[in-house]
């Protein structure tokens, strides 16, 4: 950025630097979200992105949720949408944002 400043017949030019933290910030990624069923029988599901057997709904998360070469634990958030009983363990859809 320039501006120029004329005072009476000189010209002075000035230039404005930026330190590099001022310049615009990355931009932030989206979380990732999967619509997963939970339960014993996948044919038994709702519409869903993913299936995972009864009690596993975390370990699923936590796999789905990993960034590669990271020695952080996967960041996730389960939110429980619908759960009905039948079967072993009944049938739960689950909403899970993967939140890197």
């Amino acid at each position: 950025m320039f501006r120029e400043l004329t005072l009476s017949s000189c010209i002075v030019a000035s230039a404005v630097v930026l330190p590099a933290q001022a310049q615009a910030p990355p931009i932030s990624s989206q979380p990732t979200i999967f619509s997963v069923c939970e339960g014993e029988f996948e044919r038994n599901c709702p519409d869903h992105d993913a299936f995972t057997y009864c009690g596993t709904i975390n370990g699923w998360a936590e796999q789905a949720c990993k960034i590669q070469n990271s020695r952080e634990p996967p960041k996730y958030r389960l939110i429980k949408l619908q759960d009905r009983s039948g079967n072993k363990c009944g049938y739960a859809q689950w909403k899970v944002i993967c939140v890197n």
